[in-house]
């Protein structure tokens, strides 16, 4: 699946381990079994996840790219985190929480597979 253009990933400034979480943490996305959601950037669509039949529907408004290094490297954690921070936010965080809860296997195999990479960090 290709996403949407980024409008927060225009600028020159942008690292690449930023732009790198944005694709895996979007392409980890694809996998989600229950649930709809769409993901925005400053608004604009960039993708949308999940089945269209689903009744448990949320959008989630990216407003800095750093948002996606903490959700795809720090977990539910990160994802807190960053929803506090400001760099993200969304139309019902009570329904993107519910999406997070019915996909837990895959959410858990994600955080295992990206693990390693915060390994250091966390020690």
């Amino acid at each position: 699946m290709s996403f949407g253009e980024s409008v927060l990933l225009t600028t020159s400034e942008v690292s690449f381990v930023d732009k790198t979480c944005r694709t895996l943490f979007l392409t980890c996305l694809n996998q989600l079994p229950f649930g709809r959601l769409t993901i925005q950037e400053n608004g604009d669509v960039v993708a949308r996840f999940g089945t269209d039949e689903s009744d448990l529907r949320a959008t989630v408004n990216i407003k800095d790219v750093q948002a996606y290094r903490q959700l795809l490297l720090g977990g539910s954690v990160g994802a807190g985190e960053a929803y506090m921070d400001g760099l993200w936010d969304s139309d019902d965080v009570t329904a993107v929480v519910r999406i997070f809860a019915r996909n837990l296997p895959t959410l858990d195999e994600w955080e295992n597979k990206f693990k390693w990479l915060t390994m250091p960090i966390n020690k």
